[in-house]
């Protein structure tokens, strides 16, 4: 009897797990063939079955790719916004199974930065307001998500499974800020928060602008590098410094943690040759950008020709000697 009813057990986990199986690949297929016929269908059972997680990943990728190449950018920001809801609900609902079949860590990251390319849009746009409310639902969203599975490329396809073994990672804001800084050498999993990713946007954008000038390939943007500046940003604004190497503040006296080329390489696991400046005492890209090609060694930093990707990170703490703090982070690959 006992064997019997374990038996029936397994059938229900079965059919459970079909079940599911069947509700992916079919709004897999319709998001290859029609993908406003897959946002509808994945509606319809959202309202039949609240509980099921892929109707809310297709919805949330549909609507972030349909804003892509709308032309109204109030429209845009409202398909983002529904895009973004979707995600969160998902992120709400979904097991790690799920989101390892989708590399659903990666496209988090992709979010990020299709919302920074919209917000962008919209500061140009004179709608910095509605910037702020969609930078804060995705921060929402980064906070909320535990496990991000990296992959060697956040662009790849939706439903990709090829994920490098041993690449999953916390990623969280950090438990040990205390209000006085991050504590120890970073572990790589920590996302800081940035004061204003506008503005990070607007000083690579400075950058490459005269990289072009210069007959120089542009920096492109890299999420690690970004969580790695702006980890450093907020350790400096935190712990009252301004060096490139990590330091913790113990009975007032600062003790030495790492360089910068071991704490970045925390963030980004590829072997790679890391280059960083930093700034302190101002709040606009214009400003930094100007400190930074005054100095000398920072100057012949941006404008060499092997680095190839950037992260940037801008930290605000009013209590702090300088109040903000810039972090640039570039590398070869």
């Amino acid at each position: 009897m006992k064997n019997l009813t374990l038996l029936i057990a397994a059938m229900f986990i079965s059919m459970a797990a079909t079940a599911a199986d069947w509700t992916y690949n079919r709004l897999n297929r319709l998001y290859e063939t029609d993908q406003w016929r897959c946002v509808h269908v994945s509606q319809r059972i959202m309202k039949r079955a609240p509980e099921k997680s892929s109707p809310f990943y297709f919805a949330a990728a549909v609507y972030n790719e349909k804003q892509k190449s709308h032309g109204a950018i109030k429209t845009r920001y409202m398909m983002m916004s529904k895009s973004l809801r979707y995600a969160t609900k998902f992120e709400e609902l979904s097991d790690l199974d799920l989101m390892s079949t989708i590399n659903w860590g990666a496209y988090v990251l992709k979010l990020r930065t299709d919302t920074d390319a919209l917000m962008l849009d919209l500061d140009e746009s004179d709608l910095s307001q509605l910037a702020k409310k969609l930078d804060a639902k995705c921060d929402n969203l980064l906070l909320l998500h535990k496990k991000v599975i990296i992959v060697e490329d956040p662009n790849a396809g939706l439903a990709s499974t090829d994920i490098p073994e041993n690449e999953e990672i916390e990623n969280e804001t950090p438990e040990n800020h205390e209000g006085a800084g991050y504590f120890g050498l970073a572990s790589g999993n920590e996302v800081a928060p940035s004061a204003n990713k506008i503005q990070e946007q607007k000083l690579m954008e400075m950058i490459n602008e005269e990289r072009s000038a210069l007959f120089m390939k542009e920096l492109k943007w890299n999420n690690d590098l970004a969580r790695a500046a702006r980890y450093h940003a907020n350790d400096m604004a935190g712990q009252e410094y301004t060096m490139n190497e990590s330091y913790d503040r113990i009975d007032g006296q600062l003790v030495f943690i790492a360089d910068a080329q071991e704490r970045i390489s925390q963030f980004q696991k590829k072997k790679n040759i890391y280059q960083q400046d930093i700034s302190a005492g101002t709040s606009s890209a214009e400003n930094t950008y100007l400190k930074w090609i005054g100095s000398d060694a920072a100057y012949d930093m941006l404008f060499n020709e092997e680095n190839r990707s950037v992260g940037i990170g801008l930290a605000h703490d009013p209590n702090s000697p300088y109040e903000y703090y810039w972090v640039i982070v570039l590398g070869e690959k």
